[in-house]
């Protein structure tokens, strides 16, 4: 979580709940370690932050995910992005 860690220390004061929370759920208290880097990947994928993501990403193949676990991550975040516009104009 060295290269996360680093990224979360340059959140400004304001963000701190932000910062317990998000090192709170890496810390991994309620999913295993491939499920724990898998999901954060994912989300990183999703938002598109480049930095998020390249530091999520090197945190989890540092923890052990293997190629077919960074690509999941990869998938999960297109279906994400795919229920995001199917539920938001599900309406229409």
């Amino acid at each position: 979580m060295q290269k996360t860690s680093a990224l979360l220390e340059k959140l400004p004061e304001e963000a701190a709940d932000l910062k317990a929370n998000a090192e709170r759920v890496l810390a991994g208290e309620s999913l295993d370690t491939i499920q724990t880097w898998g999901t954060a990947l994912a989300a990183a994928y999703f938002i598109r932050h480049r930095a998020l993501t390249a530091a999520i990403r090197a945190d989890a193949e540092a923890a052990g995910l293997s190629a077919a676990h960074l690509s999941d991550a990869k998938g999960a975040a297109a279906i994400m992005g795919m229920n995001t516009v199917y539920f938001r104009f599900r309406h229409i």
